[in-house]
């Protein structure tokens, strides 16, 4: 290949390429840590939720999903996937870290059901306008191995979610 100007992007790309794939080899001690910190969330949710699925009126899902009503209205519409609700929710790590809460504000969250955690799309299609439930969401139908900005990775949720209204 003749060096000219007409190639610097196609030698710009593979030079690119190389480096991110230099970049992803070996382990570095970091990522070491983290996938340690990443097993032990998986097992601490895992015990949890052993647990948790002998309590009484707690009920799990195929998903692995286990809620429990706190209160129900059985009048209440079903919001489905497309719809966009009201929610109060107050969500915490198993080890009672609280991550989100709408109670102090008095401001309800607004969520698009589709758009949102696996989890939280599995419940709250199931609940009532009306209804509270805890919903304990293991981690494969939340953040997963990724995390986020506020939870570790492989973290299992509690959820305390109102469903207070369907938007449309």
């Amino acid at each position: 290949m003749k060096f000219n100007s007409a190639n610097r992007p196609t030698l710009f790309f593979i030079a690119f390429v190389a480096l991110l794939t230099l970049a992803g080899c070996g382990s570095s001690e970091q990522e070491t840590k983290a996938e340690g910190v990443a097993a032990e969330n998986f097992a601490r949710g895992k015990a949890f939720l052993e647990e948790n699925a002998t309590k009484e009126g707690v009920i799990t899902l195929p998903s692995g999903i286990q809620y429990k009503v706190i209160s129900d209205n059985p009048e209440g519409k079903i919001p489905k996937l497309t719809d966009s609700v009201h929610i109060h929710i107050r969500t915490l790590l198993v080890d009672g870290t609280v991550i989100t809460n709408t109670y102090p504000s008095g401001k309800a969250a607004e969520i698009y059901i589709k758009n949102t955690l696996g989890g939280w799309k599995k419940v709250l299609t199931k609940m009532s306008v009306g209804s509270k439930w805890i919903a304990y969401i293991p981690p494969h139908m939340a953040f997963s191995s990724r995390g986020s900005e506020y939870v570790g990775p492989n973290e299992t949720l509690i959820c305390e979610i109102e469903l207070v209204d369907i938007i449309w």
